[in-house]
């Protein structure tokens, strides 16, 4: 096989500017770091509100809200006798924990792999550029496995068809990143950010619910223009730096390795046993189904979104037992429990942050920082004139950027 060679590359222009994000990027701490930096500053800032006497008036309730310190006797014992409560009671853990044990079961049995090379095998280049990062962008339905599983394969594909490695990789993980949490349906991260977005907006409001359902519109009408751009800054942008591999034919069909009959036959099964899932979750959403509200009859509060999670993970699940059972990765129960397992270990880290970041979340609250800073900053932006429209378009913005830096919302993986 040929060395691949790229063109000369500049400081200047888009590369110069990838490359000065990049540079900051590896700068910055880890995420738990993060938080740990984060949860002293509330220390702080509680201690200067409470002596500088910050305080604002509560438009909801028109009560007077005093920013509280944690810096003394009754701040550190809060601290210490509520710490084990803070991180059981964090919304996205039990969430994300349930929801690894489906996505572990499919990843482990070798369905996720499987699959996404049956999807684009035999596709024209520009065909597979797309279907790279299509199918990138709907991933996050696995949570973050669409960022180990996909840039890989993704690499292969782009060999067999005697381009270099590269495209595919910054096509995979790119769109993965970049379309992280657009999906045409109600994916696990939907999930995870409603527990997240719940959490945070009962700082204001200690009753708010958060439905999964909440941005799904957005997120659905999204895939079509970030896949269209995807592919569009692929081939515009990132392949043309990178000449054509001098492949031998033995390279190029073994660039990509074929799907085998046991691996054919367990898709058929996991497809079957997907239907007969998604049937029986039809039959529960029909009119006068079980998962409708029993009361008002509609979908929105109902046993269909509080179950989402759990409907998630047994649609993760049953297909993977179904496809390891067809091409015998799963010869026994215990395999199962060890699959789901492994899914449940590779979040070590994620456990990590969420403990750290559910007492920030905590001492933020009590400190009554947040509700200082939500106020002060409504009326600023009210101030300036920034509302409506241009205030959900810096918003955006703002999220674009920061996504730039964080691909993904729940940092996992091994």
């Amino acid at each position: 096989m040929g060395a691949p060679s790229t063109r000369p590359r500049n400081s200047k222009g888009v590369e110069g500017i990838l490359g000065q994000i990049e540079r900051l990027g590896n700068r910055l701490p880890d995420p738990a770091s993060i938080f740990i930096i984060l949860a002293a500053a509330v220390l702080i800032f509680s201690q200067l509100g409470e002596l500088f006497g910050w305080k604002v008036i509560h438009p909801g309730t028109g009560k007077e809200i005093m920013v509280l310190s944690l810096l003394n006797g009754d701040g550190f014992r809060k601290i210490i006798d509520t710490m084990m409560n803070n991180f059981a009671g964090f919304a996205p853990l039990p969430t994300v924990l349930c929801i690894m044990m489906g996505v572990g079961v499919a990843e482990g049995s070798g369905m996720i792999d499987a699959l996404l090379r049956r999807t684009v095998t035999g596709l024209k280049p520009v065909m597979v550029t797309l279907a790279i990062v299509l199918l990138g962008i709907n991933l996050n339905a696995a949570s973050d496995a669409g960022f180990i599983i996909l840039p890989p394969i993704a690499a292969m594909l782009l060999i067999a068809l005697g381009r270099h490695p590269f495209i595919g990789i910054a096509a995979g993980y790119g769109a993965v990143a970049a379309g992280f949490n657009a999906c045409i349906l109600l994916s696990t991260i939907d999930v995870i950010l409603a527990g997240t977005t719940e959490t945070a907006a009962r700082l204001v409001s200690p009753a708010m619910t958060v439905n999964p359902a909440v941005n799904w519109y957005f997120m659905m009408a999204s895939v079509l223009p970030l896949t269209l751009a995807g592919v569009w800054v692929t081939e515009k942008l990132i392949a043309p730096r990178y000449s054509t591999f001098s492949l031998s034919e033995k390279h190029r069909s073994e660039g990509l390795k074929q799907l085998t009959d046991r691996e054919r036959q367990g898709l058929k099964a996991a497809g079957v046993a997907f239907l007969i899932g998604l049937g029986l979750l039809v039959i529960g959403i029909v009119p006068g189904g079980v998962l409708r509200n029993p009361q008002t009859g509609g979908l929105i509060p109902s046993s269909l979104i509080t179950g989402t999670v759990f409907i998630m993970t047994i649609l993760f699940m049953v297909p993977g037992i179904a496809y390891g059972r067809a091409v015998g990765k799963i010869k026994k129960d215990s395999d199962v429990v060890r699959l789901a397992a492994q899914g449940v270990a590779d979040m070590g880290g994620y456990i990590v942050l969420i403990f750290l970041a559910s007492q920030f979340i905590a001492w933020f609250n009590w400190s009554n920082l947040g509700i200082f800073i939500a106020i002060k900053g409504a009326d600023f932006l009210k101030g300036i004139g920034l509302v409506g429209i241009p205030l959900a378009v810096s918003f955006i913005v703002v999220a674009c950027i920061i996504n730039v830096f964080i691909g993904s919302a729940p940092p996992s993986g091994p």
